[in-house]
């Protein structure tokens, strides 16, 4: 995966999942993924009717194409029912770990999901569009990350420093290096 400018714009743009509506605040990121054929965006967003704060992430699928001077990765999709299965299971699986990490204090509350047909106004409207909903993460609003980094203790920041050595060792790719992802678990004092 890699991170590129904005391909699909978001902001104030209506998300309906159910009987739910919810309106898209502010675009973080996007990111696509040409294993899976997707784009993934990361939203701020705000329940219309209770104006709770959100977060919603969008995976859309792209239209498979053939490698260009402005594309060069191609993306190719030998068998459509099969790709369908993998992207499912993809999706569901990040369901789960939604699920599983908020259930253990770890991330963000899931809300619910949502997968749909993409429609005109998608990039490639034939393509699905899937949808998890959770509640923000605590943390963005307010505190910037240098006054986060200066509360820092120095064993917080060598964990920090051994997390992502660990990371390193395995292999693990950070492609979003973004201080704002650091979260700061209260309940047992770590970041």
């Amino acid at each position: 995966m890699f991170t590129f400018n904005c391909y699909t714009k978001f902001a104030d743009k209506v998300i309906t999942t159910g009987n739910k509506r919810y309106i898209v605040e502010e675009q973080l990121n996007e990111v696509i993924n040409p294993q899976l054929a997707q784009c993934h965006a990361l939203t701020l967003a705000h329940d219309i009717e209770t104006s709770n704060p959100i977060m919603i992430k969008i995976r859309y699928e792209q239209a498979p194409r053939l490698p260009s001077l402005l594309n060069p990765s191609p993306i190719y999709i030998h068998d459509p029912s099969n790709h369908k299965n993998i992207t499912d299971e993809d999706f569901l699986d990040e369901i789960k770990g939604i699920c599983y990490l908020s259930l253990l204090g770890h991330g963000p509350r899931y809300i619910t999901h949502v997968t749909v047909s993409a429609g005109a106004e998608s990039p490639y409207p034939e393509g699905r569009v899937c949808v998890p909903v959770t509640d923000r993460i605590p943390g963005r609003g307010g505190r910037n990350v240098g006054e986060i980094q200066r509360g820092l203790s120095d064993g917080q920041v060598v964990s920090i420093r051994v997390q992502l050595g660990k990371l390193g060792q395995m292999n693990i790719v950070l492609y979003n290096q973004d201080l704002n992802c650091l979260r700061y678990d209260v309940t047992n004092d770590k970041l």
